[in-house]
């Protein structure tokens, strides 16, 4: 028995307004992006999945082998699913599958549901770069073809390019940019983002949103408090805090206790000593000291230095309690 299978109209849907048109438009280069994305992103971190699966070269490099041979295979049915499905019901439906299947490649914790996942992830992806033109295409007039083309194109490039770089961006880092008047553009990069660093953020947002409705109020702190000239700030040296200090004098009897009654007799408290030992003439010696005076610690600093068993100016760092 034969099935007659209609495909919607070539025709642009008047129905359709420009804007959302653009939508559409976007929502379909941004899938096709990240399914791109998802094609080479693993090339990225091939040897660190490998350690991570305990996998030889070859059984690793299946990760991506079975996803290509996924794709290669749904790629040709799409004409077929989309007149059986339709075209929207498909494009939906291969978006959901392909997000689902990403989320469970992450979560993946042996070799062998990793490939899985991955073919899952491949044959889902497959429909959405010939379904999404030919969505892109119904919808907008004849004469903007150019226009949609180069823009779904954008998007297919994007995601191979950005595939790559996703990938390399490894543990928790994230990169902070910053302009500056005299340095210019400038661009801090470490740790700060990622598993425990992202759930503390998010948590606290939740905390912090939650402290807001049961206050009455949109914002309970201020962001940024303006200077005020009634402010006096204290001079440096009479600020308490904690101290580090790193000495490096010669290994030889009674240095020590030249140290050690340099910070007793100024009424600095140590609340660490640490002395590595070392085969060179001189050892570095660290002092955590207890709150003291920046200005009576500089002092008692300036003393140890001019012992004659200290080798080289004493390191001093403030230790600040947040």
């Amino acid at each position: 028995m034969a099935h007659d299978v209609t495909f919607e109209s070539a025709v642009p849907r008047p129905d359709i307004s420009p804007a959302r048109r653009y939508v559409i438009l976007a929502m379909v280069v941004l899938s096709v992006t990240l399914y791109s994305t998802s094609i080479l992103i693993v090339a990225a971190v091939l040897p660190q999945l490998q350690g991570a699966m305990s996998a030889t070269p070859d059984e690793i490099s299946w990760t991506m082998t079975f996803n290509i041979l996924a794709t290669a295979m749904m790629t040709p049915l799409t004409g077929w699913l989309a007149g059986r499905f339709g075209r929207r019901n498909l494009l939906a439906g291969s978006v959901a599958v392909f997000a689902v299947s990403t989320y469970f490649c992450g979560a993946a914790m042996s070799l062998e549901s990793l490939i899985f996942w991955r073919i899952v992830q491949g044959a889902a992806g497959a429909p959405l770069p010939p379904i999404g033109q030919a969505v892109t295409l119904d919808i907008f007039p004849k004469h903007q073809h150019g226009m949609v083309i180069g823009m779904y194109g954008v998007g297919v490039v994007m995601g191979a390019f950005a595939g790559p770089m996703i990938g390399g961006v490894m543990e928790v880092y994230n990169a902070v940019f910053v302009t500056g008047d005299a340095v210019g553009d400038t661009m801090f990069y470490g740790a700060g983002a990622g598993r425990d660093a992202t759930a503390s953020a998010v948590i606290a947002d939740l905390v912090d949103v939650g402290l807001n409705l049961a206050d009455g109020t949109a914002r309970r702190t201020p962001p940024f408090c303006p200077y005020n000239d009634s402010v006096s700030l204290p001079p440096a040296a009479d600020i308490v805090t904690r101290h580090y200090v790193r000495v490096h004098a010669e290994d030889q009897p009674n240095v020590m206790a030249q140290l050690t009654a340099a910070f007793g007799k100024a009424g600095i408290g140590l609340a660490e000593v640490i002395q590595h030992q070392t085969s060179g003439p001189s050892v570095p010696i660290v002092f955590m000291t207890h709150p003291a005076r920046e200005g009576l610690v500089t002092e008692t600093l300036e003393q140890i230095s001019d012992l004659a068993a200290v080798t080289a100016p004493p390191v001093h760092f403030r230790i600040e309690d947040m």
